[in-house]
């Protein structure tokens, strides 16, 4: 290829990476600013007022089910925010029945812990997931759908969070899926509650950070980098150890992804910390139980954070692993190089 399209491929590349890390900055942003106006609502009433539109948005094709049972539903919740989360999910619900099926709307006290919680639930028949897209459909950026954002169930979680309950999904390849939202139950005495974000965690050491995700690293760099970390971010393995072992740089925590290809995230630290004894390592993942064992993670014994997480989840995380460290290794100078930078605004 010429010069000209050369420049041309490299301008789409710093396009697509600037309008990225400004989508990425909007979300956080949104994650953080969006004031929840939590007060008791009655979640039956909710979704009989959405059955009407739920039957507009999915079609003709697919048959709607309302039931609320009998039984008093009242739950603590931001009813505006409440419905876009349900909306949300009818949406991922009508996507997944193309040819038709049956669509159920529900709620009942929670089973799983009465007395406590309200459960809501949308449940489809139609095609299911596999046990990979199941365990990443909350990812932020994360779909399966040729023209889709990644950015509807992942919003969906957030809000689950923000109103202090959460957000769970059962599905099985042509076993339908079912997504069920726990919300705290309004007190007897009526009294509205709260919920309250506790503050972002600061620090001033240097992260490496690995991810494959392009839009995913960007957000957890931002969220880094907006605390005062020093993050040196990597989009392999084979670039993160060399980054990691460059000369003048000194590494404080591995923040890496545990499915990876080439090489997984357990063998990414075992390298690094081989040639960097000191690192600490924090894996994350949107995998559970025996599939992080198959990629060499023993998640009883690892410093790990699951996918989705929120900003001050993941803060609070890194400072307590970074404080736990012998008193001769802490308060480290970070590495000031351009890999440490934090993103300026529209920068990849």
């Amino acid at each position: 290829a010429g010069r000209g399209d050369v420049r041309g491929y490299v301008d789409n590349i710093v396009d697509a990476a600037q309008r990225g890390a400004a989508l990425s900055r909007r979300l956080l942003a949104f994650s953080r600013q969006q004031a929840v106006d939590a007060k008791a609502v009655d979640t039956r009433a909710v979704l009989t007022d959405l059955e009407k539109m739920v039957r507009s948005v999915v079609g003709e094709q697919i048959t709607v089910q309302l039931d609320i049972g009998t039984d008093p539903c009242v739950a603590i919740a931001d009813q505006g925010q409440l419905e876009q989360v349900l909306l949300n999910m009818v949406l991922n619900a009508r996507d997944a029945m193309p040819s038709g099926g049956t669509l159920t709307l529900r709620t009942r006290p929670s089973e799983s812990r009465p007395g406590q919680w309200v459960a809501v639930t949308i449940a489809d028949t139609g095609i299911g997931m596999s046990e990979e897209t199941r365990a990443r459909v909350f990812e932020p950026f994360f779909t399966t759908k040729a023209h889709g954002t990644g950015l509807g169930l992942a919003t969906a979680y957030q809000i689950a969070h923000d109103l202090g309950g959460e957000i769970t999904v059962d599905s099985a390849p042509g076993k339908g899926t079912t997504f069920t939202l726990l919300l705290p139950r309004a007190s007897s005495s009526g009294h509205d509650v709260q919920p309250s974000a506790a503050p972002p965690v600061a620090g001033t050491d240097t992260v490496l950070l690995v991810e494959d995700q392009p839009d995913l690293r960007n957000l957890v760099q931002i969220m880094l980098a907006e605390a005062g970390y020093h993050v040196i971010a990597a989009s392999s393995t084979s670039e993160a150890l060399a980054l990691g072992t460059a000369p003048g740089v000194h590494i404080d925590l591995l923040l890496t992804d545990v499915v990876m290809p080439t090489m997984t995230g357990p063998q990414l630290a075992a390298e690094l910390v081989r040639r960097v004894p000191e690192v600490e390592v924090l894996y994350m993942s949107g995998y559970f139980g025996d599939a992080l064992t198959q990629y060499g993670l023993d998640e009883a014994a690892a410093a790990l954070i699951h996918k989705p997480f929120k900003p001050e989840q993941l803060l609070k995380l890194v400072r307590d692993i970074l404080d736990a460290r012998p008193a001769g290794r802490r308060a480290r100078r970070p590495s000031e190089h351009i890999f440490g930078k934090a993103p300026e605004p529209g920068s990849a």
